[in-house]
């Protein structure tokens, strides 16, 4: 999630200064941390009002400043500005073999990444693929986020497996720990069954309203089902969640989840009570 986040981020700064209207990257290699990083892609191509940007084949050198983000090759460079400081703050650390993107604005946004690592606040975690795909048939407005807006009228998420950083791992442990089998563990082995990935996550958004689950071994495999509204507020440029329902098996770990999440060390994101406020 955190991927998809940080890029439409991206794109949201890239539609209201230019009002680009599709994009597609193909094989992009990118490879960043803290305030530099370089990509390459076998096709990068940004259509705008006034024409397409084409830096196929191209090395592209990537440098992030205090509230924007700077590209350039070796004949040309463009550059983001006016972007969200909470979102750059955020962006620290991205990592991939290969990424597949395209979009059409209000209508339609797909990703594939595979094998890299993807920073959430100071952590970073082990990523080996994630498949996004979105589509709608609702018009939005052109100066406005348009390429999210597919995501919340029918978007799917699926990401295999994600290695979990050890801080991300322990800070987790009250969840596991709610659920009968923390009674089967010794206290002063618990750090021996901790969970170091989470598995199967899956999300679905259907009309504004989100279903997602996810797997982890816990002694035995547990898994955590969570349903609540997404809301793209286009007018301030934020994703709204609010979690009305979180389980596993049969008990409910709401509380602790809405816990866990306001622990959250990332400065894009404000957790008030069941909400949580993605700034893009």
């Amino acid at each position: 999630m955190r991927l998809i986040i940080v890029m439409a981020a991206l794109l949201s700064t890239l539609t209201v200064e230019a009002k680009i209207r599709s994009f597609e990257l193909k094989n992009l290699h990118l490879n960043f941390n803290q305030n530099n990083g370089r990509a390459s892609a076998d096709i990068f191509n940004l259509t705008f009002d006034f024409g397409v940007l084409n830096l196929d084949g191209y090395d592209i050198d990537i440098t992030k400043g205090e509230d924007y983000l700077y590209f350039a090759k070796s004949d040309t460079n463009f550059r983001l500005n006016n972007i969200d400081e909470s979102v750059l703050a955020a962006f620290n650390a991205l990592s991939a073999e290969r990424i597949d993107i395209q979009g059409v604005a209000n209508k339609s946004l797909k990703l594939d990444f595979k094998n890299g690592a993807i920073s959430l606040g100071d952590e970073i975690h082990g990523l080996e693929k994630l498949s996004l795909d979105c589509f709608t048939n609702t018009r939005g407005d052109d100066t406005l986020v348009s390429f999210l807006i597919p995501c919340f009228d029918k978007g799917n998420i699926d990401i295999p497996l994600i290695r979990l950083s050890q801080k991300s791992a322990e800070a987790l442990l009250p969840l596991w720990q709610s659920t009968p089998a923390n009674y089967l563990v010794e206290q002063d082995k618990l750090n021996i069954f901790i969970p170091k990935k989470l598995e199967d996550i899956r999300m679905h958004i259907v009309e504004q309203r989100f279903e997602m689950s996810l797997r982890a071994r816990f002694i035995f495999k547990l898994t955590l089902r969570m349903k609540g509204t997404a809301q793209l507020n286009q007018k301030k440029d934020i994703i709204v969640l609010n979690l009305s329902e979180a389980k596993i098996g049969f008990i409910n770990v709401k509380k602790i989840i809405v816990n866990l999440l306001a622990k959250l060390e990332v400065t894009n994101i404000i957790v008030e009570g069941s909400t949580v406020t993605i700034k893009l």
